[in-house]
């Protein structure tokens, strides 16, 4: 199996690890306090500054408008950005089949690049937040044309 950092720039490389360690990180936490997540991003200027951004939860707007919104407020400033990263939950397919929570986090980068990341969750008792399995897959943050890599 290839990994994803084949080809990949180092620079791009270092900015996705710590775009998603505090993504997941903040997510771990958001989920830990309120058992929920509304979408979210990290950005990365091209001065290497990391930016926070959301908007806030809406009775009428779903997660999935929400990161809509999220991702076309992102693309219309991409000129100030390097790298973005944009978290949420999912209900993926687990190992067994059934549905499993995830915290997904998809990357993009301004060379073209992108990855999404799924980290299986669950939340235990004392809302303590348990990571599971990890699995990395071509990205389809659409911040930025694709490179073709």
């Amino acid at each position: 199996m290839v990994s994803w950092r084949e080809g990949v720039p180092q620079e791009t490389q270092d900015d996705f690890d710590m775009l998603f360690d505090r993504s997941l990180d903040c997510a771990v936490e958001l989920l830990g306090k309120s058992r929920a997540l509304y979408p979210f991003a990290f950005t990365l200027s091209n001065e290497g500054e990391v930016a926070m951004h959301g908007s806030l939860p809406s009775e009428s707007a779903t997660a999935d408008e929400a990161e809509e919104l999220l991702v076309a407020g992102l693309t219309g400033e991409r000129d100030r950005f390097r790298a973005v990263a944009v978290a949420y939950t999912a209900s993926v397919t687990g190992d067994d089949g059934a549905p499993a929570d995830a915290v997904v986090v998809k990357l993009g980068h301004r060379d073209g690049v992108a990855l999404n990341i799924y980290a299986w969750y669950t939340v235990k008792w004392r809302h303590r937040v348990a990571l599971g399995r990890m699995a990395t897959m071509s990205g389809t943050l659409a911040i930025w044309p694709p490179s073709g890599r």
